[in-house]
């Protein structure tokens, strides 16, 4: 999915027109959605809720804040923070062509979030929340809104859920 989008986006921006770019576009969300439908697990999982949740807090709260800006404002930061507890980090850095034979979780997270950080940046996207000119004190009402999110996580949350969401929007700002 991610070969796909990442050869795609760029030129949609000259040639928005363009079908075979539009199919390859659709293939790759077509493939991350049968992803996140065929139950991801561990830290992949936590990675994509939690960023999916965030996201979604922004976009629906601010009318001038898409749901793709918000996505890229926080999927750097919560890749550098989620990934490297589990082996998502290594698949992450092979993915983006950042992986180096012996790197650890904590380094291929970090050197993944630094390669799709340089993506988006690439395309004028955001990568971290204060681009999207959110008010930093409303971080807390944003990390309350992702308890009303039931698609990123339908089941109880551990008791420091929201105290986590907070601080992982800090570590977005």
């Amino acid at each position: 999915a991610y070969r796909l989008a990442s050869r795609a986006l760029p030129c949609m921006l000259d040639e928005p027109g363009n079908v075979d770019l539009r199919i390859d576009l659709c293939a790759a969300a077509f493939l991350q959605n049968r992803a996140a439908d065929d139950g991801l697990r561990g830290a992949r999982e936590r990675t994509w809720s939690t960023a999916y949740a965030l996201a979604t807090a922004l976009h629906i709260r601010y009318d001038h804040v898409g749901q793709g800006e918000a996505t890229s404002a926080v999927t750097p930061s919560i890749i550098r923070r989620t990934a490297a507890r589990g082996d998502v980090a290594a698949r992450l850095a092979q993915t983006f062509g950042v992986w180096k034979a012996g790197m650890m979780a904590e380094a291929a997270a970090g050197a993944a979030a630094d390669a799709i950080e340089a993506f988006c940046r690439s395309i004028g996207m955001p990568v971290r929340v204060q681009e999207l000119q959110i008010p930093e004190g409303d971080l807390p009402q944003l990390a309350r809104d992702t308890l009303m999110n039931f698609n990123a996580n339908p089941g109880e949350r551990s008791p420091n859920y929201l105290d986590e969401m907070l601080d992982t929007l800090r570590a977005c700002w």
